[in-house]
Protein backbone atom coordinates (compact mmCIF):
# COMPACT_ATOMS: atom_id res chain seq x y z
CA UNK A 1 0.00 0.00 0.00
CA UNK A 2 1.49 3.36 -1.08
CA UNK A 3 0.98 7.02 1.14
CA UNK A 4 -1.23 9.13 -0.50
CA UNK A 5 -0.05 12.39 -2.69
CA UNK A 6 3.11 10.28 -3.53
CA UNK A 7 3.89 8.17 -6.38
CA UNK A 8 6.09 5.00 -5.82
CA UNK A 9 8.22 3.43 -8.99
CA UNK A 10 7.26 0.12 -7.41
CA UNK A 11 3.27 0.61 -8.06
CA UNK A 12 2.02 -1.16 -11.34
CA UNK A 13 -1.36 -0.86 -12.61
CA UNK A 14 -3.68 -2.59 -10.68
CA UNK A 15 -1.94 -0.63 -7.66
CA UNK A 16 -0.81 -3.77 -6.30
CA UNK A 17 2.32 -3.60 -4.52
CA UNK A 18 4.70 -6.25 -5.59
CA UNK A 19 5.64 -9.23 -3.12
CA UNK A 20 8.38 -8.21 -0.49
CA UNK A 21 7.53 -4.15 -0.61
CA UNK A 22 7.75 -1.91 1.95
CA UNK A 23 7.64 1.53 1.96
CA UNK A 24 9.41 2.26 5.00
CA UNK A 25 12.48 1.43 3.15
CA UNK A 26 11.50 3.62 0.16
CA UNK A 27 11.40 6.84 2.02
CA UNK A 28 14.68 5.75 3.71
CA UNK A 29 15.96 5.48 -0.04
CA UNK A 30 14.54 8.85 -1.33
CA UNK A 31 16.14 11.00 1.75
CA UNK A 32 19.77 8.91 1.22
CA UNK A 33 19.39 9.99 -3.00
CA UNK A 34 17.56 13.29 -2.71
CA UNK A 35 13.93 13.71 -5.01
CA UNK A 36 13.52 11.75 -8.11
CA UNK A 37 13.64 13.44 -11.27
CA UNK A 38 9.68 13.62 -11.94
CA UNK A 39 9.50 16.00 -8.55
CA UNK A 40 12.31 18.03 -10.12
CA UNK A 41 10.70 18.77 -13.71
CA UNK A 42 7.29 19.07 -11.50
CA UNK A 43 8.92 21.94 -10.10
CA UNK A 44 10.53 23.41 -12.81
CA UNK A 45 7.11 23.54 -14.51
CA UNK A 46 5.88 25.32 -11.57
CA UNK A 47 8.04 27.79 -11.03
CA UNK A 48 7.94 28.87 -15.10
CA UNK A 49 3.90 29.30 -14.79
CA UNK A 50 4.49 32.00 -12.39
CA UNK A 51 7.27 33.89 -13.81
CA UNK A 52 5.13 33.79 -17.11
CA UNK A 53 2.72 35.28 -15.53
CA UNK A 54 4.33 37.51 -13.43
CA UNK A 55 5.54 39.32 -16.63
CA UNK A 56 2.61 39.40 -17.84
CA UNK A 57 1.07 41.47 -15.32
CA UNK A 58 4.45 43.71 -15.20
CA UNK A 59 3.41 44.41 -19.05
CA UNK A 60 0.43 44.98 -18.78
CA UNK A 61 0.73 47.55 -16.11
CA UNK A 62 3.50 49.35 -18.33
CA UNK A 63 1.37 49.73 -20.91
CA UNK A 64 -1.35 51.26 -18.25
CA UNK A 65 0.97 53.80 -17.42
CA UNK A 66 2.20 55.00 -21.09
CA UNK A 67 -1.41 55.14 -22.20
CA UNK A 68 -2.96 57.19 -19.32
CA UNK A 69 -2.77 61.24 -20.03
CA UNK A 70 -1.62 62.37 -16.60
CA UNK A 71 1.55 60.12 -16.86
CA UNK A 72 2.62 61.55 -19.82
CA UNK A 73 5.58 64.08 -20.46
CA UNK A 74 6.46 65.98 -23.61
CA UNK A 75 9.94 65.05 -24.48
CA UNK A 76 12.60 67.55 -24.23
CA UNK A 77 14.19 68.27 -27.45
CA UNK A 78 17.95 67.38 -27.23
CA UNK A 79 20.07 70.15 -27.55
CA UNK A 80 21.59 70.42 -30.77
CA UNK A 81 25.36 71.27 -30.73
CA UNK A 82 28.50 71.53 -33.55
CA UNK A 83 30.03 68.12 -33.45
CA UNK A 84 34.32 68.61 -32.59
CA UNK A 85 36.82 67.83 -35.44
CA UNK A 86 37.67 64.15 -35.51
CA UNK A 87 41.23 65.66 -34.05
CA UNK A 88 39.54 67.14 -30.92
CA UNK A 89 37.51 64.07 -29.94
CA UNK A 90 38.64 62.01 -27.12
CA UNK A 91 39.96 58.72 -27.34
CA UNK A 92 40.93 56.16 -24.38
CA UNK A 93 43.41 53.74 -25.37
CA UNK A 94 45.04 51.69 -22.39
CA UNK A 95 43.05 54.93 -19.63
CA UNK A 96 45.68 57.38 -21.29
CA UNK A 97 44.48 59.84 -23.54
CA UNK A 98 45.57 60.20 -27.04
CA UNK A 99 46.24 63.48 -29.45
CA UNK A 100 46.18 63.91 -32.98
CA UNK A 101 48.85 63.00 -35.14
CA UNK A 102 50.93 66.15 -35.56
CA UNK A 103 51.58 67.30 -38.85
CA UNK A 104 54.71 68.99 -40.03
CA UNK A 105 55.50 72.46 -38.01
CA UNK A 106 55.66 75.25 -41.06
CA UNK A 107 58.66 76.90 -41.84
CA UNK A 108 59.26 80.48 -40.07
CA UNK A 109 58.34 83.65 -40.69
CA UNK A 110 61.30 86.19 -41.49
CA UNK A 111 61.05 88.76 -44.22
CA UNK A 112 57.62 87.78 -45.76
CA UNK A 113 60.17 86.51 -49.17
CA UNK A 114 60.68 82.91 -48.09
CA UNK A 115 57.83 81.62 -47.22
CA UNK A 116 55.53 84.50 -48.24
CA UNK A 117 53.40 85.84 -45.40
CA UNK A 118 50.34 84.43 -47.28
CA UNK A 119 51.74 80.93 -47.47
CA UNK A 120 53.18 81.06 -44.00
CA UNK A 121 50.03 82.34 -42.35
CA UNK A 122 47.68 78.97 -44.64
CA UNK A 123 50.64 76.73 -42.87
CA UNK A 124 49.79 78.18 -39.22
CA UNK A 125 46.38 77.88 -39.34
CA UNK A 126 46.18 74.39 -40.76
CA UNK A 127 48.47 73.66 -37.84
CA UNK A 128 45.99 75.04 -35.45
CA UNK A 129 43.42 73.36 -36.63
CA UNK A 130 44.49 69.79 -37.13
CA UNK A 131 46.27 69.42 -33.79
CA UNK A 132 44.16 71.77 -31.53
CA UNK A 133 44.42 69.27 -29.19
CA UNK A 134 48.11 69.74 -28.90
CA UNK A 135 47.17 73.54 -27.03
CA UNK A 136 46.14 73.27 -23.47
CA UNK A 137 45.39 77.44 -24.01
CA UNK A 138 44.72 80.54 -26.27
CA UNK A 139 48.44 81.29 -24.42
CA UNK A 140 50.09 77.92 -26.06
CA UNK A 141 49.03 78.89 -29.58
CA UNK A 142 50.21 82.09 -28.56
CA UNK A 143 53.79 81.14 -27.32
CA UNK A 144 53.70 78.34 -30.52
CA UNK A 145 52.96 81.27 -33.35
CA UNK A 146 56.05 83.63 -31.60
CA UNK A 147 58.19 80.47 -31.63
CA UNK A 148 57.28 80.28 -35.80
CA UNK A 149 58.74 83.64 -36.57
CA UNK A 150 62.10 84.93 -36.78
CA UNK A 151 64.29 87.90 -37.63
CA UNK A 152 62.45 90.72 -38.74
CA UNK A 153 58.82 88.90 -37.97
CA UNK A 154 59.67 88.57 -34.34
CA UNK A 155 60.90 91.90 -33.53
CA UNK A 156 57.36 93.04 -35.10
CA UNK A 157 55.99 91.17 -32.08
CA UNK A 158 57.84 91.38 -29.51
CA UNK A 159 57.25 94.68 -27.82
CA UNK A 160 53.64 93.31 -27.37
CA UNK A 161 54.47 89.58 -26.77
CA UNK A 162 57.04 90.26 -23.95
CA UNK A 163 55.98 89.88 -19.94
CA UNK A 164 56.01 93.57 -19.32
CA UNK A 165 54.20 94.78 -22.54
CA UNK A 166 52.17 97.98 -21.66
CA UNK A 167 49.72 96.96 -24.42
CA UNK A 168 50.29 93.31 -24.88
CA UNK A 169 48.51 90.41 -27.30
CA UNK A 170 44.95 89.08 -26.09
CA UNK A 171 44.69 85.86 -28.56
CA UNK A 172 46.34 84.76 -31.41
CA UNK A 173 44.31 86.87 -34.01
CA UNK A 174 45.53 90.31 -32.74
CA UNK A 175 49.50 88.89 -33.61
CA UNK A 176 47.67 87.21 -36.97
CA UNK A 177 46.53 90.65 -37.21
CA UNK A 178 49.47 92.68 -36.72
CA UNK A 179 51.53 90.81 -38.98
CA UNK A 180 49.40 91.12 -41.85
CA UNK A 181 48.49 94.75 -41.70
CA UNK A 182 52.93 94.78 -42.30
CA UNK A 183 53.84 91.82 -44.99
CA UNK A 184 49.82 92.21 -47.36
CA UNK A 185 50.25 94.60 -50.14
CA UNK A 186 46.82 97.07 -49.58
CA UNK A 187 47.09 97.34 -53.34
CA UNK A 188 47.53 93.76 -54.36
CA UNK A 189 44.00 93.89 -55.48
CA UNK A 190 44.41 96.63 -57.68
CA UNK A 191 47.63 95.62 -59.06
CA UNK A 192 46.32 92.40 -59.87
CA UNK A 193 43.17 93.92 -61.71
CA UNK A 194 46.05 95.57 -64.16
CA UNK A 195 48.19 92.75 -64.89
CA UNK A 196 44.90 90.49 -65.01
CA UNK A 197 44.07 93.12 -67.90
CA UNK A 198 47.44 93.40 -69.33
CA UNK A 199 47.76 89.49 -69.86
CA UNK A 200 48.17 87.63 -73.53
CA UNK A 201 49.00 83.67 -73.94
CA UNK A 202 52.56 84.19 -76.05
CA UNK A 203 53.22 81.23 -79.31
CA UNK A 204 56.43 80.27 -77.02
CA UNK A 205 53.73 79.77 -73.56
CA UNK A 206 52.13 76.18 -73.70
CA UNK A 207 48.33 76.53 -72.48
CA UNK A 208 49.09 74.82 -69.00
CA UNK A 209 51.70 77.72 -68.36
CA UNK A 210 49.55 80.48 -69.00
CA UNK A 211 46.29 78.77 -67.58
CA UNK A 212 48.17 78.64 -64.31
CA UNK A 213 49.61 82.34 -64.69
CA UNK A 214 45.49 83.24 -65.39
CA UNK A 215 43.81 81.57 -62.34
CA UNK A 216 46.65 83.00 -60.22
CA UNK A 217 45.81 86.66 -61.66
CA UNK A 218 42.11 85.79 -61.87
CA UNK A 219 41.91 84.67 -57.92
CA UNK A 220 44.29 87.84 -56.60
CA UNK A 221 42.02 90.35 -58.69
CA UNK A 222 38.87 88.61 -57.24
CA UNK A 223 37.61 88.10 -60.72
CA UNK A 224 34.45 86.33 -60.83
CA UNK A 225 34.51 82.69 -62.03
CA UNK A 226 31.21 83.72 -64.05
CA UNK A 227 33.60 85.95 -66.32
CA UNK A 228 36.52 83.44 -66.86
CA UNK A 229 34.95 81.73 -69.55
CA UNK A 230 35.27 84.69 -71.96
CA UNK A 231 38.12 86.20 -70.07
CA UNK A 232 40.53 83.14 -70.77
CA UNK A 233 39.19 82.68 -74.60
CA UNK A 234 40.39 86.70 -75.25
CA UNK A 235 43.81 86.53 -74.01
CA UNK A 236 44.32 83.63 -76.30
CA UNK A 237 47.05 83.69 -79.39
CA UNK A 238 44.65 84.28 -82.84
CA UNK A 239 45.83 80.68 -84.15
CA UNK A 240 44.00 79.01 -81.24
CA UNK A 241 41.01 81.44 -81.27
CA UNK A 242 40.08 80.50 -84.63
CA UNK A 243 40.03 77.08 -84.00
CA UNK A 244 37.74 77.94 -81.03
CA UNK A 245 35.53 80.03 -81.87
CA UNK A 246 33.36 77.71 -83.59
CA UNK A 247 33.12 75.73 -80.95
CA UNK A 248 32.25 78.37 -78.36
CA UNK A 249 28.66 77.67 -78.47
CA UNK A 250 29.06 73.79 -77.83
CA UNK A 251 31.04 74.70 -74.52
CA UNK A 252 27.88 76.30 -72.60
CA UNK A 253 29.90 78.55 -70.90
CA UNK A 254 31.93 75.87 -69.18
CA UNK A 255 35.68 76.82 -68.33
CA UNK A 256 36.77 73.37 -67.81
CA UNK A 257 35.44 72.10 -71.01
CA UNK A 258 36.92 75.39 -72.86
CA UNK A 259 40.24 74.49 -71.08
CA UNK A 260 40.69 70.95 -72.11
CA UNK A 261 39.80 71.40 -75.69
CA UNK A 262 42.45 74.43 -75.71
CA UNK A 263 45.19 72.10 -74.25
CA UNK A 264 44.92 69.45 -77.14
CA UNK A 265 44.75 72.12 -79.73
CA UNK A 266 47.35 74.17 -78.47
CA UNK A 267 49.54 70.37 -78.32
CA UNK A 268 48.02 70.05 -81.91
CA UNK A 269 49.56 73.10 -83.44
CA UNK A 270 52.87 73.47 -81.42
CA UNK A 271 53.70 69.94 -82.96
CA UNK A 272 52.55 70.57 -86.17
CA UNK A 273 54.37 74.15 -86.15
CA UNK A 274 57.93 72.23 -85.54
CA UNK A 275 57.68 70.17 -88.33
CA UNK A 276 56.83 73.14 -90.54
CA UNK A 277 59.95 74.84 -88.93
CA UNK A 278 62.50 72.05 -89.45
CA UNK A 279 61.21 70.89 -92.88
CA UNK A 280 61.63 74.65 -93.93
CA UNK A 281 65.54 74.60 -92.48
CA UNK A 282 66.04 71.70 -94.55
CA UNK A 283 65.05 73.49 -97.82
CA UNK A 284 67.42 76.13 -96.95
CA UNK A 285 70.34 74.11 -96.29
CA UNK A 286 70.09 72.11 -99.49
CA UNK A 287 69.94 75.42 -101.68
CA UNK A 288 72.95 76.80 -99.65
CA UNK A 289 74.96 73.31 -100.71
CA UNK A 290 77.85 73.59 -102.92
CA UNK A 291 76.76 70.93 -106.10
CA UNK A 292 78.51 68.57 -107.23
CA UNK A 293 82.17 69.18 -108.82
CA UNK A 294 83.67 66.46 -111.62
CA UNK A 295 86.87 66.47 -113.37
CA UNK A 296 87.49 63.47 -116.11
CA UNK A 297 89.91 61.09 -115.28
CA UNK A 298 90.61 57.11 -116.73
CA UNK A 299 87.77 55.23 -115.86
CA UNK A 300 85.72 57.71 -113.44
CA UNK A 301 84.69 61.24 -114.16
CA UNK A 302 83.06 64.36 -112.23
CA UNK A 303 82.04 67.74 -112.29
CA UNK A 304 84.37 70.46 -111.86
CA UNK A 305 82.51 73.68 -109.98
CA UNK A 306 83.09 76.43 -112.69
CA UNK A 307 85.66 78.80 -111.68
CA UNK A 308 84.16 81.94 -110.25
CA UNK A 309 83.97 84.88 -113.25
CA UNK A 310 86.26 87.34 -113.86
CA UNK A 311 86.59 90.03 -116.84
CA UNK A 312 89.22 89.68 -119.32
CA UNK A 313 90.76 91.95 -122.17
CA UNK A 314 89.96 95.14 -119.82
CA UNK A 315 91.14 98.41 -121.64
CA UNK A 316 92.14 101.29 -119.00
CA UNK A 317 94.00 104.81 -120.36
CA UNK A 318 95.59 104.49 -117.02
CA UNK A 319 98.37 102.34 -115.56
CA UNK A 320 98.00 99.93 -112.43
CA UNK A 321 100.06 98.59 -110.55
CA UNK A 322 100.92 94.89 -110.21
CA UNK A 323 103.51 92.92 -108.46
CA UNK A 324 105.85 93.15 -111.17
CA UNK A 325 105.48 96.73 -111.37
CA UNK A 326 103.10 99.41 -113.84
CA UNK A 327 101.29 98.24 -116.49
CA UNK A 328 101.41 100.31 -118.85
CA UNK A 329 97.99 100.98 -121.29
CA UNK A 330 98.53 99.67 -125.08
CA UNK A 331 95.76 102.79 -125.93
CA UNK A 332 95.63 106.09 -125.76
CA UNK A 333 92.71 108.05 -124.66
CA UNK A 334 91.75 109.05 -128.16
CA UNK A 335 92.27 104.73 -129.05
CA UNK A 336 95.46 105.48 -130.98
CA UNK A 337 97.84 102.37 -130.56
CA UNK A 338 100.88 103.76 -128.42
CA UNK A 339 104.01 102.77 -129.52
CA UNK A 340 106.39 100.87 -127.71
CA UNK A 341 109.24 102.95 -126.72
CA UNK A 342 112.95 102.36 -127.29
CA UNK A 343 115.10 100.89 -124.55
CA UNK A 344 118.57 101.72 -125.74
CA UNK A 345 120.47 103.35 -123.28
CA UNK A 346 117.90 103.47 -120.60
CA UNK A 347 119.07 102.71 -117.06
CA UNK A 348 116.14 100.84 -114.66
CA UNK A 349 115.46 102.62 -111.41
CA UNK A 350 114.60 99.55 -109.67
CA UNK A 351 117.55 97.06 -110.44
CA UNK A 352 120.22 100.04 -111.88
CA UNK A 353 120.24 97.45 -115.24
CA UNK A 354 120.56 98.81 -118.48
CA UNK A 355 117.77 97.86 -121.43
CA UNK A 356 114.74 98.32 -119.61
CA UNK A 357 112.56 100.76 -117.63
CA UNK A 358 111.71 99.96 -114.16
CA UNK A 359 108.01 99.47 -115.09
CA UNK A 360 109.07 96.36 -116.60
CA UNK A 361 111.49 95.44 -114.07
CA UNK A 362 111.14 92.03 -113.03
CA UNK A 363 112.61 92.04 -110.15
CA UNK A 364 111.68 92.75 -106.49
CA UNK A 365 110.46 96.38 -106.02
CA UNK A 366 112.45 98.37 -103.50
CA UNK A 367 110.05 99.37 -100.35
CA UNK A 368 112.44 102.16 -98.93
CA UNK A 369 112.38 103.39 -102.92
CA UNK A 370 109.03 102.73 -103.46
CA UNK A 371 108.14 106.79 -103.80
CA UNK A 372 111.31 107.23 -106.02
CA UNK A 373 109.85 104.12 -108.47
CA UNK A 374 106.57 105.84 -108.77
CA UNK A 375 108.14 108.97 -109.94
CA UNK A 376 110.28 107.13 -112.08
CA UNK A 377 107.03 105.67 -113.48
CA UNK A 378 105.46 108.84 -114.45
CA UNK A 379 108.58 110.53 -115.63
CA UNK A 380 108.81 107.94 -117.92
CA UNK A 381 105.23 107.39 -118.56
CA UNK A 382 105.88 111.41 -120.14
CA UNK A 383 108.40 110.54 -121.78
CA UNK A 384 106.77 107.95 -123.54
CA UNK A 385 103.85 110.15 -124.60
CA UNK A 386 106.19 112.64 -125.89
CA UNK A 387 108.01 110.29 -127.72
CA UNK A 388 104.21 109.22 -129.18
CA UNK A 389 103.68 112.52 -129.74
CA UNK A 390 106.81 113.86 -131.28
CA UNK A 391 107.08 110.48 -133.74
Amino acid sequence: MSIPGQSSRYSTRSGRAPDGYNPLMEEEQEEENGPTVVNLAATMRTMQTQADERFNQLMEAIAALASSPANTQPTETPRTSVPPRPSQDPSEVGGRYKFSKSIPNPTPLEDGTNPTFEVWAVAMHTKFTVNADHFESEFAKMGYLFDRTQGKAQKHLLPRFKPDATHPYHDTKEMMDHLTRIYTNPNRVREAEVEYQNLRMTYKQTFHEFETQFLHLADEAEIPTSSRFYGLFDRLPTNLQDRLAPLLRSFNGSYDELCNTAIGLDAELKRINARRTKESQERVAAKTQAPPTTTTTRGSSFQKAPAPFAPTNLRSSTPTISHYGPILPDKKPDGRAVTPAKTEGVTCYNCGELGHYSASCEKPKRAAELKEIEDGVEEELEELESGNDSA
